[in-house]
C-alpha cells in the first residue's frame, strides 16, 4: 500500500551566489611574412641547389594551400629536396616548376605537396613530367 502525504513540504533555504566575470574579447590576426627567399628566382636550373627546390615548392605549396604553413616538416622536406635533387639533377627544378606552373599545383586530382618529390612518387610523377618537359636533359 502507498500512502501520499499532503502537508507542506520542507525546503532547504535557496542562496545566491554572486559572481562576476570580466569577458576579454580574443582576436587573431594574420600576417603575411615572407616564408623562404627567393634567390632561386634568379638562378638559372644548373645552379639550383636543394635548398633552392625546397624554397620554390614551399614557396607554391604555400600559395595554393595556406594551412600548409602550419603543417610543416623542415627536416623531411630538406631530405626530400636533396634526394630529389641527387636522383634528377638539372631536371629537378624543371620537373618542379611544371608541377606548379603547367599542373597549377595539382597531380592525379591531388594537391602537390613535398611528398610527390619523394622517390616512391617518381615512376607516376617524375618520369611523367620529364617526358613531356621540352629538351630534357637526361
Amino acid at each position: 500500500m502507498i500512502e501520499f502525504y499532503d502537508g507542506p513540504v520542507q525546503t532547504a533555504p535557496t542562496t545566491t551566489t554572486a559572481t562576476t566575470m570580466t569577458v576579454v574579447p580574443i582576436t587573431t590576426q594574420a600576417t603575411a611574412t615572407p616564408i623562404v627567399p627567393a634567390a632561386h628566382l634568379i638562378k638559372p636550373d644548373e645552379q639550383w641547389t636543394p635548398e633552392d627546390l625546397r624554397d620554390y615548392i614551399l614557396t607554391e605549396i604555400v600559395k595554393r594551400q595556406p594551412a600548409a604553413a602550419s603543417r610543416r616538416n623542415p627536416a623531411a622536406e630538406m631530405a626530400i629536396c636533396r634526394a630529389f635533387s641527387e636522383r634528377h639533377g638539372v631536371n629537378a627544378p624543371r620537373i618542379a616548376r611544371y608541377a606548379f606552373t603547367i599542373a597549377q599545383g595539382w597531380w592525379n586530382s591531388s594537391p602537390i605537396d613535398f611528398r610527390r618529390f619523394s622517390k616512391a612518387s617518381d615512376t607516376y610523377f617524375a618520369n611523367i613530367i620529364i617526358g613531356r618537359l621540352p629538351q630534357a636533359s637526361a
